[in-house]
């Protein structure tokens, strides 16, 4: 009788050790399988960046059609973001620090509605300083979140 009570006994045991393992897991697996995950998101948008188009954001031959363009917000005196539609985003950079083009506001104007870099510029409001556009870019975020 004693003999089925200790094996009672270890059944016990390892029946409720096997139920405890699939509920009890480890923190260290759970932050790698977390780490990971993040880390190929991250690698999944570095990808992306050599297959973006410059066509996909509207910008052809260095040119980007004013009717694409929802806004244009400089975020310093030589760098604006161009809101292009679709949850997308064109870096325009100036060839030079371009004094109150941020504060002050510019003025542009078009030739066959088309906004083109190293050809078109931005005259500063007040002061009549023209400053010439460098690129247009496609902006990509790394955020594993998108």
């Amino acid at each position: 009788m004693a003999f089925y009570q200790s094996v009672t006994l270890v059944l016990v045991i390892l029946i409720g050790n096997l139920s405890w393992s699939e509920i009890i897991t480890d923190p260290t697996n759970e932050l790698l399988r977390t780490e990971s995950q993040l880390k190929n998101g991250v690698m999944e948008k570095l990808l992306s960046i050599k297959d973006a188009k410059h066509s996909d954001f509207g910008i052809k031959n260095n040119c980007i059609n004013t009717s694409r363009i929802r806004s244009l917000n400089f975020v310093d005196d030589q760098m604006a973001y161009l809101d292009v539609g679709r949850g997308r985003q064109v870096v325009l950079s100036l060839s030079d620090k371009c004094p109150g083009i941020k504060v002050r506001g510019f003025i542009h104007k078009t030739r066959a509605n088309r906004l083109c870099a190293r050809f078109d510029s931005f005259e500063v409001i007040d002061t009549g300083m023209r400053c010439r556009i460098q690129s247009l870019e496609p902006h990509i975020t790394l955020d594993a979140d998108d």
